[in-house]
């Protein structure tokens, strides 16, 4: 009796796993399809969240976050001498806006490099296009306003370099196309495992 209700426990359970859709790719037309469609909102999102992380460690590392003069801040970079301003006073919302702003406009440039490579090689492009955008902000702030910079020009290179990488990763993993789920097909995955032990 019991050998009869497990044999028919298992026909159940195999019937089940037989009726299991089937996880499958995009066609690559689709696939492109969907980064065409997802690219904009991917470049904005990855740069709200590098922005955002950008925000929180100014320095780029959380060891020197807070060891500007000031804390306002425009992608690492201080536009302010008072050192009453803090991170949270209301003096400092505008440059945080514009820090916000920069993240994405960044992220909007960063899209055309990153489009077509592959998660390692876009990181690569995005640290590298964080460090051209350090030597372009730098030449325009040590022509334009030479009282924002000095000695802590090595954090923010540090926080273009980081936020360039951050949002390139990001880019790549909001433009990878998701799988659909095919149930016109059994699921061979439970049944190849029993068969091929």
């Amino acid at each position: 009796m019991l050998t009869r209700v497990a044999g028919a426990h298992d026909r159940r359970k195999f019937v089940q796993e037989e009726a299991m859709p089937v996880a499958i790719d995009l066609s690559a037309q689709e696939q492109e399809q969907f980064r065409r469609s997802h690219r904009w909102g991917a470049a904005l999102k990855a740069g709200l969240i590098g922005g955002a992380i950008i925000w929180l460690f100014p320095s780029g590392n959380p060891w020197t976050a807070f060891m500007s003069p000031s804390g306002a801040f425009i992608m690492g970079r201080p536009v302010s001498m008072d050192p009453s301003i803090t991170m949270f006073s209301a003096q400092a919302i505008p440059a945080h806006l514009g820090h916000f702003v920069v993240a994405m406009l960044y992220a909007l440039i960063l899209l055309a490099p990153v489009y077509r490579l592959r998660a390692g090689k876009a990181i690569f492009a995005g640290v590298l296009g964080g460090a051209v955008w350090y030597a372009i902000n730098f030449a325009v702030f040590r022509i334009a306003a030479p009282q924002f910079t000095g000695p802590y020009e090595f954090n923010v290179a540090l926080a273009h370099i980081l936020f360039g990488g951050i949002a390139a990763g990001c880019i790549r993993g909001f433009l990878r196309p998701p799988q659909t789920l095919d149930s016109t097909q059994p699921n061979p995955g439970p049944r190849y495992a029993r068969n091929n032990r």
